[in-house]
């Protein structure tokens, strides 16, 4: 009993972990680790998740943790929370999805592996001598919070609120996406620039829902570029929505 306590606490402190890491990639993540980082860390969650209220797990639960993420990938391809009717941005269309990316499917496969990788780890673990276990949970509990910590950190410093239109100028587009957030709202967006080729690439905003994406949106930044896709020329277009 004592040691299911135990394994249950321990997977608990995961989960935990876990869920943080992914609400901090939600809210500052940018560029890749925005893009495949909380969705490679999808499955270890669930799985910290189910073996944190049961003991009775097969070795093959991240394999079926990886199928239902690849079934939530084609019901996404179905548009279901479309059919169900379920606005975007909604909370029910959030957990469903509404576009299928096979990217993701590969993601979860990754996470699958960690999976496999952490059992095999644990198990050479659990057959160390008494003294060096202890050793190693400590300076490995420590270097995980510290590391954790340094990684959270530096996410919230580099996430950027003020757009810099003259930075955005000769540079890739690609690096300007890395650095600012586009979000998807269509909130006065600019069809003239669109026509003559310009492309929407952030949006200043601030959100009072982030669940129902809910939120003011003060400017539009526009981005032209020439034929090796470096900016040239950004215009600012105010929406008129907000302060």
């Amino acid at each position: 009993m004592k040691q299911n306590l135990k394994a249950a606490c321990g997977y608990g402190a995961a989960f935990l972990w876990l869920l943080m890491t992914e609400i901090i990639i939600g809210i500052y993540g940018l560029g890749i680790v925005r893009s495949y980082g909380g969705d490679v860390l999808v499955i270890p969650l669930l799985y910290c998740l189910v073996r944190m209220v049961t003991k009775i797990c097969p070795r093959t639960l991240p394999l079926w943790l990886w199928g239902v993420g690849l079934f939530t990938e084609l019901l996404q391809l179905c548009n279901l929370a479309e059919r169900l009717g379920f606005p975007e941005g909604s909370l029910p269309a959030v957990l469903l999805g509404t576009r299928a990316d096979w990217m993701d499917v590969l993601c979860y496969g990754v996470g699958t592996v960690l999976i496999y990788a952490a059992m095999g780890l644990l198990h050479w673990f659990s057959h160390m001598p008494q003294k060096p276990r202890c050793i190693a949970s400590v300076l490995g509990t420590l270097a995980l919070a510290s590391g954790s910590v340094f990684c959270w950190a530096n996410m919230a410093i580099t996430y950027r609120f003020d757009y810099d239109a003259d930075w955005m100028l000769h540079r890739s587009l690609s690096a300007v996406q890395a650095r600012y957030i586009r979000y998807d709202a269509q909130a006065g967006r600019s069809i003239p620039l669109e026509e003559q080729g310009y492309v929407l690439i952030a949006q200043d905003c601030y959100f009072h829902d982030a669940i129902s994406s809910a939120g003011d949106f003060y400017y539009l930044y526009y981005a032209k570029c020439d034929e090796n896709n470096i900016v040239t020329d950004v215009q600012v277009v105010d929406t008129g929505i907000g302060g």
